[in-house]
């Protein structure tokens, strides 16, 4: 019997020797599994912020382009008050002139034609510009919103 209990003894303790193996390959197995899920999730991390940055970038070039656009609207609005002015001017101080004054009155109208075009093109680039920044940053907020969630 005692030959018995000694064979059960050393069996049990070889069951908790491989038992204990086991356990060390499951918590190695554990560790390596989060392992790779902390460096997916980085991986995940460096794609957000690295497209937040791009969305960021292009928002800043927008902007530029938007105080470009700002500052031409604002030449062009100059550019239109001279020509009203001297429109004005033609008006009250040219009529009855010979054959010269009607061509300058068709020069100016010609110019004012030209200026309105490109006084409308600025506005749609504008718009459009604006636009543009508006989609980027509701981007930015969703991007932003699904990061913070993860």
């Amino acid at each position: 019997m005692s030959i018995k209990i000694a064979s059960n003894i050393e069996r049990n303790s070889d069951i908790i020797g491989r038992i204990s193996e086991v356990k060390q390959k499951i918590k190695a197995c554990e560790n390596e599994l989060n392992d790779l899920r902390i460096n997916r999730l980085k991986e995940e991390l460096k794609s957000e912020i690295e497209q937040q940055e791009n969305l960021a970038k292009e928002i800043k070039v927008c902007e530029k382009k938007l105080r470009h656009n700002a500052e031409l609207q604002e030449q062009l609005n100059e550019l239109l008050n001279e020509v009203d002015t001297l429109k004005a001017a033609y008006n009250t101080k040219i009529r009855g002139k010979t054959m010269e004054a009607e061509l300058k009155r068709k020069e100016l109208e010609q110019l004012d034609e030209s200026l309105l075009e490109v006084k409308l093109s600025s506005k749609a680039q504008t718009n459009s510009l604006l636009e543009e920044i508006e989609r980027a940053k509701e981007s930015l907020r969703r991007k932003s919103f699904v990061l913070l969630k993860k």
